[in-house]
């Protein structure tokens, strides 16, 4: 997963031009790299399902963002 995430984030600014390719809408919590490399090794992964990537993802990027969370707020 991680060597995926480094393809894609070397990938993506190449191809978008450095444009970001969600444009409309409310303030995004991930990166459009974080959102691609997802779909991908879930595709990989058999997938096919929103819900699916969801019940994959969720308890990684739970815990990441209970961690960033606390740091933030050490930093007060």
């Amino acid at each position: 997963m991680i060597t995926v995430f480094y393809v894609v984030d070397e990938v993506v600014p190449h191809a978008t031009d450095g444009h970001r390719l969600h444009l409309c809408g409310p303030k995004l919590v991930l990166a459009d790299n974080e959102v691609i490399m997802m779909e991908a090794v879930g595709a990989y992964l058999g997938l096919q399902q929103d819900n699916a990537l969801f019940a994959y993802f969720f308890p990684a990027w739970r815990t990441l963002l209970r961690i960033t969370r606390v740091r933030r707020m050490a930093n007060l």
